[in-house]
């Protein structure tokens, strides 16, 4: 059963789908939380892909890493304790050294992803949910991307949200506002049947298409 949503003034992501952990997950100190040795990281599986240019221009700018094996898997689906990593250093952002993180789940947050989730909490970016967990591990969707995005630039809410999108009654009320405002940007569009999809997990290549958008 699902969780119940947040009040619409909550920032909080209300439920996702539940995921099973991503076995793309770094496991140590590889994945985003290194910057990379060479300033476009010759990453081997992105030849040819339609966000190959996004993802080394975010690979130059020392927010996104390949994995040891050299690969970035663009088509694997990202965790919010990934996204969490690329959101704080794309904002400029350093990782906590203190953690004080109050989630019921903190000791599930990885090693290499702690600090940074500190920082994003600590600065408005990144919240748990309504049980007072983090799920590290969970896949992000697509509303809770748009909404860690616009928080980390401060880009707002739209005043008088509207989407006309088919399944907009599947946007969460705490996210429509944001998701609003970032359509109205450019950040993010809808699907050619002119569906959102809010709960549909996000691959590491969407990501970092909305998030390169962001900050250009």
């Amino acid at each position: 059963p699902t969780p119940a949503s947040p009040t619409p003034a909550s920032p909080t992501p209300a439920s996702p789908t539940p995921a099973s952990p991503t076995p793309t997950t770094p496991t140590s100190t590889s994945g985003a939380t290194t910057k990379p040795t060479s300033p476009a990281a010759p990453f081997n599986d992105i030849a040819g892909h339609w966000a190959e240019e996004n993802i080394i221009k975010l690979a130059e700018r020392g927010i996104i890493n390949g994995y040891p094996d050299g690969s970035i898997k663009p088509n694997a689906e990202i965790t919010r304790a990934e996204m969490a990593v690329i959101v704080v250093l794309a904002a400029g952002l350093q990782p906590a050294e203190e953690i004080t993180l109050k989630f019921k789940d903190t000791d599930q947050i990885p090693s290499w992803a702690i600090g940074f989730v500190q920082t994003g909490v600590d600065n408005g970016i990144i919240y748990g949910y309504e049980d007072n967990t983090f799920r590290a591990s969970n896949n992000l969707t697509r509303e809770e991307m748009v909404v860690l995005i616009m928080q980390a630039f401060k880009y707002g809410k739209a005043e008088n949200p509207e989407l006309k999108f088919i399944d907009s009654n599947e946007v969460g009320g705490w996210s429509k506002a944001f998701i609003a405002k970032s359509v109205e940007l450019g950040f993010v569009a809808g699907y050619p049947d002119n569906t959102f999809r809010p709960k549909r997990n996000v691959t590491r290549a969407e990501a970092s298409t909305v998030l390169l958008k962001a900050i250009e």
